[in-house]
């Protein structure tokens, strides 16, 4: 039988040939169309929180720093409250009263007599009062004056505290992030580990010891590795509740960069921190504060001399000034002599002294505080440098002995034992060497607060230079 030109084996493997090309170009274009859909040319990539972004975040959410605030407004009203009892006092009444009634006087012959009564009686009175000398009062503006100038200080307190805090939290958050890597590479390579044991036990080429050796390790692991998981959500909850918003990308610390010695030496960041340490400014104030009420309670024994002047204006004020219209102005002097209120002034007078005397030794207190933590965050500093360098080189030496004890595993010299202890050895190390970061950075931003700068600008130069060009990883999926 002969096969028609159009169906021989010529023409089959041609149409093959052009449906075969046309299936790969269709696939190729779905596939095109699927990566267009999931990655969109014009898709912006996601914006990566810095430690930086984390603490502008922090200045216009945190409570605690809105109501540092709010305390600091309530502080700066204080200096008027008190210049108030310096200024005149103006006060003035008006009275307006229809009176209705009878009147009775006796007559001749003790007849009585009756009349009645029916008239509107107006009184407009106008007074001004200026201390000339008022102790008391102007003990009292000397108090509002440090109250306020308290107040500054209490709000940069709270600027710094908020600061740390944030700065502790974003860290927080990277070395939980860290300790989580570190546990999820241990299940994995635990995971391999075991499933290379069950097929070498097959073969008898491993012992049951090695398996069940390598098994109870994974199943720490596991814990491990939840464990990790739940304090990296706390750690991304309470950074969260600090900046406001929920963090999905979080730029991690660039371990090219390291940090550098402080040029300043010891006594010369005690000099600045005695001096412009805000504690210390917040403690100074309150011995102001102190010695202004001591001083207001002793001037409760001194006259004080107020000029008065009254104005007045009435109609038929009462029955003696009946249809009568009177205008008064007076002008005067008024001292005020105190002589005796019970012990009042000599109680206030003793408290304010004992009140003044606590306000000194605190103060002392705080110049002996902030010495010695300068002292001790230097010194956590410097050493810090050094012990991130040990344990960097730490990290290599336990990847080098790691090294070893496989190859000696391999040939028989070391046990399964061996190999699982210098596994876990090497990622505690990578661990702590994380954390040696982290703790110096922390020390570094802890030392410039308590000397007095203002964390602004070192916050934003170590977010430039150990966060700027470092990777992000994200939160969200967490």
């Amino acid at each position: 039988m002969k096969i028609p030109p159009l169906f021989s084996l010529h023409c089959l493997s041609r149409w093959a040939r052009l449906v075969a090309c046309a299936c790969l170009l269709l696939g190729q274009a779905a596939v095109a169309q699927t990566d267009q859909i999931n990655h969109p040319r014009n898709q912006p990539e996601p914006y990566a929180l810095d430690l930086y972004a984390v603490w502008q975040l922090a200045f216009t959410h945190d409570a605690n720093y809105k109501a540092a605030i709010s305390q600091f407004g309530a502080s700066q009203a204080q200096k008027n409250i008190s210049r108030a009892g310096l200024l005149p006092q103006i006060s003035g009444s008006y009275s307006d009263r229809r009176v209705k009634g009878w009147r009775e006087r006796p007559g001749f012959f003790g007849v009585v007599q009756r009349s009645d009564l029916r008239y509107d009686s107006t009184n407009l009175h106008v007074q001004l009062r200026q201390p000339l000398l008022n102790y008391p009062r102007w003990a009292e503006y000397q108090r509002g004056i440090a109250v306020a100038e308290q107040g500054h200080a209490q709000l940069a307190i709270a600027q710094q505290k908020n600061s740390l805090q944030v700065a502790q939290n974003y860290f927080n958050v990277l070395l939980a992030r860290v300790d989580l890597d570190e546990q999820q590479q241990r299940v994995h390579d635990l995971e391999q580990r075991v499933t290379a044991f069950e097929r070498l036990r097959l073969k008898d080429n491993a012992t049951e010891v090695d398996l069940v050796e390598t098994q109870a390790r994974l199943a720490i692991a596991q814990a491990e590795w939840l464990r990790a998981q739940d304090q990296l959500r706390t750690a991304a909850r309470q950074l969260q509740a600090q900046i406001g918003i929920r963090p999905e990308w979080i730029k991690q610390l660039d371990d090219r960069v390291t940090a550098t010695p402080l040029t300043a030496d010891l006594g010369q960041l005690q000099d600045q921190a005695r001096q412009h340490n805000r504690e210390i400014q917040a403690a100074k104030q309150q011995v102001a504060i102190a010695k202004a009420r001591l001083e207001n309670a002793r001037s409760q024994y001194f006259p004080a001399l107020d000029l008065v002047a009254t104005a007045g204006k009435g109609d038929s004020e009462d029955l003696t000034t009946l249809s009568q219209r009177t205008n008064t102005f007076t002008i005067g002097l008024q001292l005020q002599i105190p002589l005796f209120a019970g012990g009042y002034t000599t109680a206030i007078t003793t408290q304010g002294r004992y009140q003044l005397q606590q306000a000194e030794h605190l103060y002392q207190r705080a110049l002996g505080q902030v010495d010695t933590e300068v002292a001790r965050l230097y010194h956590q500093y410097q050493s810090g440098i050094e012990q991130v360098a040990a344990q960097k080189q730490a990290m290599k030496s336990s990847q080098i002995s790691l090294d070893s004890v496989e190859k000696s595993f391999s040939v028989g010299a070391a046990s399964n034992l061996d190999v699982l202890d210098a596994k876990d050895q090497l990622s505690e190390t990578r661990y702590e060497y994380h954390k040696a970061q982290l703790t110096v950075l922390q020390s570094r931003l802890e030392l410039a607060a308590m000397v007095g700068d203002a964390l602004h600008q070192p916050v934003q130069q170590m977010s430039e230079q150990f966060f700027g060009t470092s990777p992000a990883f994200m939160l969200d999926a967490i």
